[in-house]
C-alpha cells in the first residue's frame, strides 16, 4: 500500500484506486446500498420494518465479501474462512426461524407506529426514518462483521481458534434446539385453541 500513500501525498488528493482498496471499501458501499433500498422499500410498502428483514442476512454477506472480494486479502484469509463458514451457518439458523414465524410477511414492528405518535412533525420523522431506521441499524450490523478484520491479523491456529469454533457450534445447536422447542410449543399451543397470536421472531 506504500504506492498509494506516495501518490497520495504527491496529488494531495485521494484516487479513486486507492480508495476502492481501502480495508472496507466495498463492505461500506453495500452497507449504504442496504440502506437506501431498506428506505425505499418502507416508502412504497409504509412498513420501517425492513431492517429487520435483513438483519440475519446482510452480516453473512459483508463476512463473505470481506473474505472472497476485499482487496485487502489477494486469497482468502484462513481465518476468514472460519469465520464465514460460522457466520453464514449462524445466519442460516436465524434466517430461516425468522421467515417461519412470519417475519417476512410484511407485518411492521409494533414499535414503530408507537414513535410516530410520538414523533409527530413529518420533517423530524423523515430525519429519524432515514438517519436511524435506514441507515443506523445496517451500520450496526456492519459493524457486528468488523472484529474478523482484528482476527485477520494472526494466522489461524487451531489450537487457539478450534476450540473456540466448537463452543460456538456447541451454543448454536443449543439454540437451534431451543428453536424447535419453542416452535412445537407455539404449534400446540395453537391447535389447542390457546391463542396468543403468532409465535414471536426474536432469534
Amino acid at each position: 500500500r506504500g504506492g498509494g500513500k506516495e501518490r497520495i501525498e504527491e496529488r494531495a488528493g485521494l484516487p479513486m484506486d486507492v480508495v476502492m482498496e481501502q480495508p472496507l471499501f466495498g463492505a461500506v458501499v453495500i452497507c449504504l446500498v442496504f440502506s437506501a433500498l431498506c428506505h425505499i422499500k418502507s416508502l412504497i410498502e409504509g412498513s420501517c420494518s425492513q431492517v429487520d428483514q435483513i438483519w440475519s442476512i446482510s452480516p453473512v454477506v459483508y463476512i463473505v465479501y470481506i473474505t472472497f472480494f476485499d482487496p485487502s486479502f489477494p486469497s482468502p484469509h484462513p481465518r476468514l474462512l472460519l469465520l464465514s463458514a460460522l457466520i453464514t451457518v449462524w445466519g442460516c439458523r436465524l434466517t430461516y426461524n425468522f421467515a417461519r414465524k412470519g417475519g417476512y410477511a410484511g407485518e411492521e414492528d409494533y414499535r414503530w407506529p408507537a414513535l410516530r405518535k410520538i414523533i409527530t412533525n413529518p420533517w423530524a420523522w423523515a430525519a429519524f426514518h432515514i438517519g436511524f431506521i435506514s441507515l443506523y441499524q445496517n451500520v450496526l450490523l456492519l459493524l457486528v462483521v468488523l472484529p474478523a478484520l482484528q482476527a485477520s491479523a494472526s494466522p489461524l491456529d487451531w489450537a487457539r481458534d478450534g476450540p473456540l469454533a466448537a463452543v460456538f457450534c456447541l451454543l448454536l445447536l443449543g439454540e437451534s434446539v431451543a428453536d424447535e422447542q419453542q416452535w412445537a410449543f407455539h404449534q400446540r399451543k395453537r391447535k389447542g385453541g390457546g391463542g396468543g397470536g403468532p409465535a414471536g421472531q426474536g432469534g
